[in-house]
């Protein structure tokens, strides 16, 4: 038997899976790509679908309600911010 989570995501743009197999460095999560669309206007950027609600404190996610990858200091080439923690 499988388990799925619902895991709450930004409630704007369309989202689509990123490269397929592409995962987390920090969870292993699945990562996805909020593209144009659905009221969303701006770049497409990628998230993780876990850490995307559950920001990791190490790695940006002190006080921030929500973390694209964009924002993550974690050492991954989808995190776009340098971090001194790198992911193993």
């Amino acid at each position: 038997m499988t388990r799925q989570r619902g895991l709450p995501l930004w409630p704007r743009g369309e989202i689509v899976l990123a490269t397929p197999g592409a995962a987390c460095l920090l969870c292993a999560y699945q990562v996805l790509e909020v593209v144009l669309g659905n009221g969303f206007e701006g770049s497409a950027y990628t998230v993780c679908s876990w850490r995307y609600s559950n920001p990791p404190e190490e790695h940006g996610g002190a006080g921030a309600g929500t973390l694209p990858c964009f924002l993550c200091s974690a050492d991954c080439p989808l995190a776009k911010t340098t971090g001194s923690v790198s992911v193993a």
